[in-house]
């Protein structure tokens, strides 16, 4: 069994929870992020697939990643969470125990459309601090 060791972690990412907000009519809005459910984390990045495909007589383009990072006992990753890596936003498809560290988990991403990138909590990406 091999431990990640962390030179390998070179890759700064934010993960941000998706968190509902009273929208004032007794309907709620989707808001990312925000106090207690931001975190920051260094992690290892690997390119898995990418491609382009057409939707709506448009050509999008999907690329998937993974990142490994150390696992937390204080935070439940899952897949309605998202990965902010620099300009990039990431949907987190799933989340997979490490096979061979168990200190470690996988997070598999997909890349989101740039339009989506708008819907910030208060425009930060701020929290704690992960790692």
């Amino acid at each position: 069994m091999s431990r990640i060791r962390a030179g390998e972690l070179n890759t700064r990412i934010t993960i941000q929870e998706e968190t509902r907000v009273s929208d004032g009519q007794g309907g709620f809005a989707k808001t990312w992020g925000g106090t207690g459910h931001t975190w920051n984390a260094w992690s290892r990045k690997k390119f898995l697939s990418g491609g382009d495909s057409s939707e709506s007589d448009q050509t999008v383009s999907r690329r998937r990643f993974e990142y490994t990072l150390r696992r937390r006992r204080d935070v439940t990753l899952s897949g309605s969470m998202r990965v902010r890596d620099g300009s990039m936003l990431l949907q987190v498809v799933s989340v997979v125990a490490d096979d061979e560290d168990i200190s470690a988990v996988r997070l598999v991403t997909e890349e989101l459309p740039p339009e989506t990138a708008g819907d910030l909590v208060d425009g930060t990406f701020g929290g704690a601090t992960w790692g």
